[in-house]
């Protein structure tokens, strides 16, 4: 068996509050391809490695 790595995922409620942004802002930039989400069932999640990626990227910018 490969080693497999458990990664935290965020949910939206999660990321508005550790972003402090809206929920609009935070579909915004799913829809413009900023911030990819992933799909579960019914909830939306977001891994811990593309909020980072995310993170860094808009540190690059500021």
């Amino acid at each position: 068996m490969e080693n497999a790595t458990i990664e935290e995922h965020y949910t939206i409620s999660d990321l508005m509050q550790l972003l402090k942004v809206s929920r609009t802002t935070i579909d915004n930039h799913v829809k413009a391809g900023k911030l990819k989400k992933l799909k579960m069932g019914k909830k939306t999640l977001f891994r811990a490695s593309e909020i980072n990626r995310y993170l860094e990227e808009n540190a690059k910018k500021a």
